[in-house]
């Protein structure tokens, strides 16, 4: 989003005149110059008048935002001017002033100004994060931000209000409540109208005799009536033809079935997702980052083809929040950078990784998506964003991200887009600019007029009165297509990994039918015995580890009330001879322990079991089949 520049030339020169103005004896405000003579005559500077008064009159403060990750609290210098506020460094607050002084020599023909910049080159350390850090913090304001039931907007001619109810009428900056400031960058620079062009103009024109064409005053009422019928009736003639949303066409699109149909659970899943990213406040049990990945994933390949829309999507939010664009190509497993949030700031509102492959690192989010938003900066001070006021985190990528764990799976939302551009692309030449009538997609003098941007604006609202509304889904629903790429990625290294994936699905059937524990050892055996060429380093751990993620994928769960964790029960017991026959029947009479021995000859031996279970055959109780003794996790 673009902006106008808080401290321009107008606003610095007239401040420089209060600044002259201040000094005069007969000044009846508070003197906010930082420069005196002392006894002998030579100029001075007071720190303390150019922290305490100087800086804050001319509109700087800082803006305390939490605490630290070591506790302390945590702060940036801000630039304010009316309810408006922007992030400023050294450099901005240095150059500011600089420019101030000698606006001020400019004003009254003097050096003045020259000479205090020069002593004031000669105290760097004002300028420093340490020095910046003694400006007075900001007390009797805050960021006015988003809430638990509300996302707000800014344009240049008002704010609007975004409940689960829908879009509340523009209000006047006027009526922002006085202990509240916005940040200059979230306003958006346009215009915000709920009317279409044709109804604008009517209303215009009824209200203010305002020419639709020539934008003049219509004087004579015989021309003003035949004006409002001529344009009533292409108001009614625009209800019954109305025009493209190109925005909400590009949504449906990525929303599509193989067959070319709207899918209304992927459409869902879409408008919920860009929902999300467009509200900034975090409810802490509904955290997640947002991935947008390919329903169709090569696994030959191991990546997809990309080209579907993913990136345009993301970089279309870009005209309603802040989106700050981060590398994800240099956020890789195994590298630590220390910077890698440097540019995020506390207005920023998606940090956003575009195009993040195989080796991007998502457990470095993990902190990230559950605590304070920490961010480190080069010879700057560390700062820390509030966790319910973080940015939201937006990942593109033609790769399933993340060890196919639990712990990367709930901190992840997919939003899975159809091929539709990538086939109009490959089959027909067309890219999503000649499909939308020679329009680029919500990008600045792209072709797109005030009506699409308009349309495009009510669009994304209505996703943000969805999410409100409804929320994240406990658990998104993944294609078919990309849950079995996500499953056949995570067993790299078997030369016949789809082949062991369609033998765990059929096993986990198998057993969810028979409902009774199975004995580890026995799925072991049988799977080492259909797979003889297995990687030898293969543990069997591992593949217990692989049957619980295809279980979970597939609703055919393992051991869920022990989450996952295998059971031990004891082999031999002489009242119930009941698991020993079964271990025998199960053909494991001759399966040896780690020592080398036939675990039939102890009798205090231990055997690991597992049930398998769906939705409709989880029972109240979660007793299992043998009588078991003690939980105990395995170490195998």
């Amino acid at each position: 989003m673009t902006y106008k520049q808080l401290w321009n030339d107008d606003y610095l020169n007239s401040f420089s005149k209060e600044l002259t103005a201040s000094g005069a004896s007969n000044y009846e405000g508070e003197n906010i110059q930082f420069w005196y003579d002392n006894k002998d005559g030579d100029l001075c500077i007071s720190k303390h008048a150019l922290v305490s008064k100087f800086f804050p009159a001319l509109g700087v403060r800082n803006l305390v935002l939490g605490k630290t990750a070591s506790g302390l609290d945590s702060a940036i210098p801000i630039f304010i001017r009316g309810n408006r506020c922007e992030e400023i460094n050294g450099n901005i607050l240095r150059t500011i002033t600089f420019k101030v002084l000698r606006m001020m020599d400019d004003a009254i023909g003097d050096d003045l100004g020259e000479q205090v910049r020069t002593l004031l080159g000669f105290s760097t350390q004002l300028f420093e994060p340490t020095g910046i850090r003694t400006i007075p913090d900001l007390y009797d304001k805050e960021v006015f931000t988003d809430t638990r039931t509300s996302a707000f907007r800014f344009f240049q001619n008002g704010w609007i209000e975004i409940t689960k109810e829908g879009v509340q009428p523009l209000r006047s900056y006027e009526e922002l409540p006085e202990d509240k400031i916005i940040w200059n960058t979230s306003v958006i620079a346009r215009d915000y109208v709920t009317e279409t062009d044709v109804t604008l103009s009517l209303t215009k024109l009824r209200n203010e005799s305002i020419h639709p064409e020539t934008g003049e005053v219509v004087k004579q009422k015989k021309e003003l009536n035949s004006l409002i019928k001529e344009w009533e009736a292409k108001a009614e003639a625009e209800k019954d033809t109305p025009q493209d949303e190109h925005f909400r066409d590009f949504v449906d699109n990525l929303a599509r079935t193989d067959d070319g149909d709207v899918c209304p659970h992927n459409l869902n899943n879409l408008k919920v997702g860009i929902g999300y990213l467009c509200h900034r406040h975090h409810f802490s049990h509904m955290r997640k980052w947002v991935c947008v990945v390919d329903r169709h994933f090569d696994i030959q390949r191991q990546k997809a083809n990309g080209g579907n829309g993913k990136s345009i999507l993301i970089n279309s939010l870009k005209n309603v929040m802040n989106v700050e664009p981060l590398n994800g190509k240099d956020f890789k497993k195994g590298r630590s950078d220390t910077f890698a949030f440097a540019n995020v700031t506390p207005a920023t509102e998606i940090a956003f990784f575009d195009d993040a492959d195989d080796t991007f690192d998502t457990k470095r989010l993990f902190s990230r998506t559950t605590g304070d938003f920490h961010i480190r900066r080069m010879r700057q001070n560390p700062f820390s964003i509030d966790a319910r006021k973080a940015p939201k985190i937006a990942i593109t990528s033609n790769y399933p991200l993340g060890d196919n764990d639990y712990s990367t799976q709930r901190r992840q939302y997919l939003m899975e887009v159809s091929s539709y551009y990538k086939d109009a692309a490959e089959t027909y030449g067309e890219t999503p600019f000649e499909l939308h009538g020679h329009k680029e997609i919500a990008v600045e003098d792209g072709g797109w007029n005030d009506w699409d941007w308009n349309a495009f604006y009510r669009y994304v609202w209505e996703c943000v009165a969805l999410y409100l509304d409804k929320g994240l889904p406990k658990q998104a629903e993944e294609s078919d297509n990309f849950k079995r790429a996500r499953l056949l990625l995570s067993m790299e290294g078997v030369d016949e990994r789809e082949e062991l994936l369609d033998y765990f699905t059929e096993k986990l059937n198998e057993y969810s039918k028979n409902g009774e524990d199975v004995f580890v050892d026995k799925f072991y055996k049988d799977t080492r015995s259909k797979f003889p060429n297995l990687p030898k380093e293969l543990q069997n751990r591992k593949l217990y580890e692989w049957l619980k993620e295809v279980g979970i994928a597939y609703k055919l769960n393992v051991n869920k009330f022990l989450n996952g964790k295998q059971k031990h029960v004891r082999l031999q017991n002489k009242k119930d001879d009941t698991i020993l026959k079964k271990w025998i029947a199960d053909g494991l009479e001759e399966h040896l322990d780690t020592n080398g021995k036939k675990v039939v000859d102890d009798f205090d031996a231990r055997v690991y079991v597992f049930k398998v279970e769906t939705p409709k055959n989880v029972g109240t109780s979660s007793k299992p089949t043998f009588d078991l003794t003690k939980d105990k996790v395995t170490n195998q």
